[in-house]
């Protein structure tokens, strides 16, 4: 009971669900035309150019293409010929059924109703050759093989309808996967760039407080500029000291004392001199 409740709730998704749902409509449409046999009607059609002829129609559920694909194969199978085309209709030329005598098969699908988009009109004629249509009076064994051939339409089209939505939806997880694989490659390179960012950003802090030392410093060499020009605007030359002698320890001596220095180197040379 675990085992079955377990596998049950992993294969719980909107996929598995949409496709189970789809299986049991085609299961009850299939019911359906199984006990209704899929009636297959026989009288009078409109032909081409608006001539009538005796006809074979049954009324499927599916679309007008896949119904018509479906049978143009059905025919293929059961008579080794290849359909052609004739004036919007399909046929088949001197074609045998079993054991069927030569027959020219033409068939078209239509809507069953102008109405009714779920059911096309499958319409089959049957001639014997130059246009002579056949039906169940001349012709029983035909009529009755078509017939054989026609009742398992429904389910072909059921099974061929299916089988492209398996397809399609086969499609729609190749491109999810496709998708999610792009997905985890540009996951890879982002993480690639975030971590470049990152280094960059650790970079960028040290550098910013380096350049932050580096405007203080200017701002320091500044101020001994300005420094010196308003001293050189106040007092002369002579009294004001050079800006770059701020870096020289001997620069902050007091200039009286400097000047006291000078005089007395003086007066050594020109004793030296009256010697």
């Amino acid at each position: 009971m675990n085992t079955f409740y377990i596998q049950r709730e992993n294969s719980f998704n909107p996929i598995t669900m949409k496709l189970i749902q789809f299986l049991l409509i085609v299961m009850l449409s299939s019911l359906t035309s199984l006990v209704s046999a899929q009636d297959i009607s026989e009288g009078s059609r409109e032909f081409i150019k608006k001539e009538s002829a005796n006809a074979l129609s049954i009324v499927v559920q599916g679309q007008e293409k896949n119904v018509e694909a479906v049978l143009d194969e059905k025919l293929k199978k059961a008579t080794g010929e290849k359909s052609k085309n004739m004036k919007g209709m399909r046929y088949f030329s001197n074609a045998r059924l079993g054991a069927s005598g030569a027959m020219d098969i033409y068939f078209r699908v239509e809507k069953a109703g102008k109405a009714d988009k779920n059911h096309s009109r499958a319409v089959l004629f049957l001639s014997s050759g130059n246009d002579n249509f056949i039906d169940s009076e001349t012709n029983p064994n035909e009529i009755v093989a078509v017939k054989e051939l026609l009742t398992g339409l429904q389910l072909d089209v059921e099974i061929y309808e299916l089988q492209l939505a398996i397809d399609d939806q086969n499609k729609v997880i190749e491109k999810a996967i496709k998708d999610h694989d792009k997905m985890v490659s540009d996951s890879v390179k982002l993480e690639e760039v975030m971590a470049k960012t990152l280094e960059e950003m650790e970079t960028n802090k040290v550098d910013r407080r380096t350049q932050l030392e580096v405007i203080e410093q200017e701002k320091v060499r500044l101020a001994d500029f300005q420094d010196y020009l308003y001293k050189l605007q106040n007092n002369g030359y002579n009294q004001a000291p050079d800006p770059v002698s701020r870096e020289d320890p001997a620069a902050n001596t007091n200039p009286e004392k400097n000047e006291e220095t000078k005089t007395k180197k003086n007066e050594k040379k020109d004793d030296g001199g009256g010697r």
